[in-house]
């Protein structure tokens, strides 16, 4: 059994000097006893950016942040696992998380996994994320409800659900997630790397999914995301190609596709976690995934169409999906699924409606619901998501359709064990 020796937190950036400084002054402002190495990996393509950030982190003047340069620009898998391994020479902390340059930890995040670690130190724990929604006036924070319990799902539930359409932030996707070094060193010896592919996030969590039993979730916000017009998911929704998912729209571009989902030729985000399921399905050997429902999987597809803005591209998908036996509802489709995983939901005793973040604008609220918190500017929202919570609810509304078994957590004694009990 391993134990708890702090956190290495690892940060890969691109192009985004200043969001990168954000990210980085949220950990260094963390328990000093949780924080236990930082590094920075800047994979950007302009001279500009990387000096501003070599230059910030050389004044911030903290023995425990390195910034690090891979040779060359990597494309986002090949930096992310570039950074994991670079940052593993660099600090032997046991346990490891990524933060991507668009997230900050709220206040005394760090030492709340360290409190989890400390007693299960053996295991994956995964955690939610607030949003802010800064693509449109007024900016608006979009908090989770929350239980602070701390559960157990099986493995096999999480690809279950997956494989439904069904998607929550237990997922762990490394950029969400405290994990053992040394599963990680496993990882690698088994794969020959730590992220692969062309979603890392995926990547990592159904490898994760498939050599693990089961993982640890806490229904908490420890996270908050923002900058959503650097988005690289949003902007593949939209139909866009931007700067900041040059690598995904490159591999499209030179004639590769999402060969692992039903129809590889679609652009969207949901498209892209499909085909991640696929590509682990088959390195894995596939024991633990269930068959995909195609039926799901088209009706999700689709409602991401109303989210395309590229009308060219989403004639494009609506064509595709007609071929493979779609037929149009006369409804309005339902938020897309995989929006349900990344943007906060508003609980009443159940998974409620989702807050529809794209527009900056919140789904029709029952009277009872109060508004999202409206802010002037990003710099308050984000100030303010640092040390507030979203409501707090009795438990996680997931928790029957995952099975999800709640565990002992502050009242646990220490050593490894899973104890079910209450938090």
């Amino acid at each position: 059994m391993n134990t708890y020796e702090g956190t290495l937190v690892v940060i890969p950036t691109r192009n985004r000097a200043d969001l990168a400084a954000n990210a980085i002054r949220s950990v260094l402002a963390q328990s000093a006893a949780a924080v236990a190495g930082v590094v920075v990996s800047d994979n950007s393509t302009d001279p500009a950016e990387s000096s501003r950030l070599a230059a910030f982190c050389e004044a911030a003047g903290d023995a425990r942040l390195r910034y690090v340069r891979p040779p060359q620009p990597l494309l986002m898998a090949a930096h992310w696992d570039w950074a994991a391994s670079r940052a593993l020479e660099l600090c032997d902390a046991s346990h490891v998380s990524f933060l991507t340059d668009r997230i900050i930890f709220r206040d005394g995040a760090l030492a709340e996994l360290a409190s989890v670690s400390s007693l299960y130190p053996d295991k994956i724990v995964s955690y939610m994320h607030d949003k802010v929604a800064d693509d449109r006036a007024p900016v608006r924070l979009q908090q989770s409800p929350w239980s602070g319990k701390l559960y157990e799902i099986a493995s096999a539930r999480l690809l279950y659900a997956v494989s439904q359409s069904r998607l929550h932030e237990a997922l762990p996707r490394m950029l969400n997630c405290h994990v053992p070094r040394a599963w990680l060193v496993a990882l690698r010896a088994r794969y020959g790397n730590f992220f692969a592919s062309t979603a890392p996030d995926f990547s990592f969590c159904f490898r994760a999914l498939a050599s693990e039993e089961s993982v640890l979730f806490l229904d908490e916000a420890l996270l908050c995301h923002y900058a959503l017009s650097r988005s690289n998911g949003m902007s593949i929704v939209r139909g866009e190609v931007s700067r900041d998912n040059a690598d995904l729209m490159a591999v499209v571009k030179s004639g590769g596709d999402f060969f692992a989902a039903p129809i590889p030729g679609i652009v969207t985000v949901h498209n892209v976690i499909v085909h991640e399921y696929g590509v682990a399905r088959d390195e894995t050997g596939g024991e633990k995934f269930a068959p995909l429902d195609e039926e799901k999987y088209l009706q999700t597809i689709a409602a991401e169409l109303a989210d395309i803005t590229n009308p060219e591209a989403r004639r494009a998908v609506e064509a595709q999906l007609r071929a493979r036996g779609w037929v149009a509802p006369t409804a309005p489709p339902d938020l897309p699924l995989w929006r349900k995983l990344l943007s906060p939901s508003r609980v009443r005793g159940k998974l409620a409606r989702a807050l529809r973040g794209a527009d900056g604008a919140a789904a029709a609220a029952s009277p009872d619901e109060p508004a999202p918190p409206i802010f002037e500017s990003v710099e308050d929202a984000l100030d303010y998501a640092r040390t507030s919570r979203g409501e707090r609810v009795e438990q996680c509304p997931w928790a029957e359709y995952l099975e999800m078994k709640e565990v002992a957590w502050r009242s646990a004694p220490p050593g490894g064990a899973l104890a079910v009990g209450t938090s």
